[in-house]
């Protein structure tokens, strides 16, 4: 499944909901186009659901999102990426999205994904989405495993 599923990275109709954030405190800075939530920060979209300490938001010029920033000890996230496949799980202390010029999603420190037997664990993972990429670059702390289990008839 994880190898298979990552890439898509969500159901199609995720991507049509409403964000919602909630937290213990929230700023905003119209200038710079960054949001910042602080304290049990929960942020949900359809099937999706980030959980973090801290959660930075920034914005481009014309109102999009182009970085996502989630910090905790750790930061989890978890997602249906369909609905014949197992829920998507992951955690890292600091999980970040970007959305130009490529779509990149990083997992930092502690990082793991686990999609029913299937896990990968690495110091950071990186998936290149557009690109239906997946890398865990050599890092001084620490190695990646990958657990792979036999799909049984």
């Amino acid at each position: 499944y994880i190898f298979y599923s990552l890439p898509a990275w969500a159901l199609p109709e995720d991507d049509d909901e409403p964000i919602i954030i909630t937290s213990d405190t929230s700023q905003a800075d119209q200038i710079a186009r960054v949001a910042i939530f602080e304290g049990d920060v929960i942020s949900t979209q359809g099937t999706r659901k980030l959980f973090s300490d801290r959660l930075e938001i920034y914005r481009n010029a014309d109102g999009q999102i182009e970085k996502i920033i989630a910090m905790g000890n750790p930061a989890k996230y978890e997602e249906l990426l369909d609905p014949n496949d197992p829920m998507l799980y992951s955690e890292a202390l600091t999980i970040e999205y970007e959305t130009q010029p490529i779509r990149l999603l990083t997992l930092t420190d502690e990082a793991w994904v686990l999609q029913g037997l299937n896990k990968i664990s690495a110091p950071v993972i990186e998936y290149r989405l557009d690109e239906n990429t997946m890398n865990s670059p050599i890092n001084e702390n620490g190695r990646t495993t990958i657990i792979i289990t036999p799909e049984k008839d």
